[in-house]
């Protein structure tokens, strides 16, 4: 099991439902307004020098899950019109669930 956290510009928020839509991922967690500098793009800090906002994903998904979603991050990334559109995700190994 993976935990998975995915950042990206509200602008393509409901594009990354999209692909968990896809991919039959039914559990997630939505921050919808988050601010922040990310690796890529602009910082958004939802001020007038610097405004917008990111939202986050996070979810817990099996490790073939997890590899399907990272193809199509890269994929919608690959094809992202500036770096303020990229997805950015993380995943690592989950020790304990409990539900």
């Amino acid at each position: 099991m993976k935990m998975i956290y995915c950042n990206c510009n509200v602008s393509i928020l409901e594009e990354l439902l999209d692909i968990f839509q896809e991919l039959k991922i039914a559990n997630y967690q939505v921050i919808e307004k988050s601010i922040g500098k990310d690796l890529s793009g602009e910082p958004r800090l939802d001020s007038p020098i610097w405004p917008g906002y990111s939202s986050q994903i996070t979810t817990q998904i099996d490790e073939i899950t997890t590899d399907k979603l990272m193809q199509l991050i890269k994929k919608f990334n690959a094809s992202a019109l500036n770096n303020n559109e990229i997805i950015t995700l993380v995943s690592w190994k989950i020790e304990d669930y409990i539900y």
